[in-house]
């Protein structure tokens, strides 16, 4: 009886992930503050009945890197604000910590730099832009930037240093950003640049966090079934060899 009792809660389990399941990849630049909705995710896949969301906001505080001895990067740690209807509450998350509030999971997936990149049109300021920057090799030099639409008529790749002079260096001493968009340019603080009609700057540099989200209703309930399924079938199987 235990043993079915476990395979019912497997199912039901199992129907309520398939109907509401959510999984997502969300970046947040520091100092940003996302509301929990579909288009806070740059990636996303959710259940057949998924349509309601909490509405709660996360914002990423702050952000730590941790040295080596060596001077190499061990490991990055981010500050997240979670505010809900209960509340506030702010919590350090890194890889292997994920950020857990109810049956929603937060995963730390990535980090790195955002450098500022202010964009002017015949001294008249343009928009000022964030570009998310990642090391995806952990023997590149540099942290890369991915081709980005930043305006109708101008779309840029990139490379930023932290320290212009050790490339291989994740310490922000020398910062160089490097866009590309039909030509490349150079950009250090307090330089500008002329790119096409654009002038170029070097703006703030923040640093960049990507959680990587799930939201799954029915996952305990298939723990436990699984549970009781497990216990049923060892009673049985005690039980069974008792009578022989």
């Amino acid at each position: 009886m235990i043993f079915h009792w476990g395979l019912i809660f497997v199912t039901c389990g199992a129907l309520l992930s398939f109907a509401y399941k959510v999984e997502g990849y969300l970046v947040l630049g520091e100092g940003q503050e996302k509301a929990l909705t579909p288009t806070a995710f740059s990636v996303l896949e959710t259940g057949r009945w998924q349509r309601q969301w909490p509405g709660w906001n996360l914002q990423l505080l702050e952000q730590k890197r941790h040295w080596r001895a060596d001077g190499t990067l061990a490991y990055t740690s981010s500050l997240v604000m979670v505010k809900t209807e209960r509340g506030e509450e702010a919590v350090w998350i890194e890889k292997g910590q994920p950020l857990i509030v109810g049956d929603w999971r937060f995963f730390h997936y990535a980090t790195g730099y955002a450098p500022g990149l202010v964009v002017k049109k015949d001294g008249e300021l343009v928009g000022a832009f964030l570009l998310p920057a990642e090391k995806t090799d952990e023997n590149e030099q540099g942290y890369r930037i991915k081709l980005l639409e930043i305006l109708p008529d101008l779309k840029l790749s990139g490379i930023f240093y932290p320290d212009e002079k050790n490339k291989n260096s994740e310490k922000l001493i020398n910062p160089m950003l490097i866009v590309k968009a039909g030509e490349e340019v150079e950009l250090r603080p307090g330089q500008v640049r002329n790119l096409g009609p654009y002038q170029l700057e070097l703006g703030e540099i923040r640093a960049w966090v990507g959680l990587e989200t799930v939201y799954d209703p029915g996952a305990k309930i298939v723990f436990a079934g699984s549970w009781l399924a497990t216990v049923g079938l060892g009673l049985w199987f005690t039980g069974k060899n008792r009578r022989r």
